[in-house]
């Protein structure tokens, strides 16, 4: 009996208490909000925004639309300043988070992928398309045949299969795009990738440096050439 006399009078003095409280915020114009981290040996990372009011109706494009772009960020410590550029990140659709920071990595893998992206995207806006599309074609054929005709300069990489030097071949391609021209890069990629498929890395590091010089000296002799013809072929032209 007692302790249902002290449930009653904790439930009467709980629901008693009970009041609506109404607020009546005042709007205000949009403020500049800064959020940012500095951590030891980690890049610099400020997010600018603008304030909303509390009572305001958020969706993704208010969100995206509240971060304040083409600004600019300084950071220092009273003796180095650095400035920051602008990055951002894709989360879904056409939705973009923005923020500022110096990671040279991000910005430098950011760089060439947006280079790449230009120049796909800018074949399309060409007059004579297609004669470029099918040459661009022949030549990749080419790249790919003579690097799987490599495979059998050595014993142990003879028996590679093809969709082996593909995988090999595509990520090898990347690396002489991200850096300048594979030198040291490429046969390190390429060693490593093979070791994955059972061949020994002194074999894969051979293989990469006979691949990167015979595509290097073939380069170099058929730039030659082409130099050297090129103006015998504008000369019959303009006659």
């Amino acid at each position: 009996m007692k302790y249902v006399f002290s449930l009653f009078i904790a439930c009467f003095i709980l629901t008693s208490c009970e009041k609506g409280v109404t607020f009546d915020l005042d709007e205000s114009s949009p403020k500049l909000v800064v959020e940012a981290t500095i951590e030891t040996n980690q890049p610099p990372i400020v997010i600018l925004t603008k304030s909303q009011n509390f009572f305001d109706q958020i969706t993704p494009d208010i969100l995206v639309g509240s971060f304040v772009r083409h600004a600019e960020v300084y950071v220092s410590n009273g003796t180095l300043t650095h400035k920051l550029k602008e990055d951002s990140i894709h989360i879904a659709n056409s939705y973009y988070f923005y923020f500022y920071s110096k990671w040279k990595i991000v910005l430098f893998i950011k760089s060439k992928i947006e280079g790449l992206k230009e120049g796909a995207l800018s074949v399309f806006k060409m007059e004579d398309k297609w004669p470029f599309l099918i040459y661009t074609l022949l030549i990749w054929i080419s790249y790919v045949l003579m690097f799987y005709a490599t495979t059998f300069a050595l014993k142990e990489t003879e028996t590679i299969t093809l969709g082996t030097t593909l995988v090999a071949f595509v990520i090898g391609s990347l690396i002489i795009a991200f850096t300048n021209g594979g030198f040291g890069f490429f046969p390190i990629i390429i060693a490593k990738i093979f070791f994955l498929y059972g061949i020994p890395l002194e074999a894969g590091n051979a293989f990469g440096w006979i691949a990167w010089t015979s595509q290097l000296a073939i380069t170099i002799v058929l730039g030659i050439f082409a130099f050297s013809v090129l103006p015998l072929v504008r000369k019959k032209q303009v006659l």
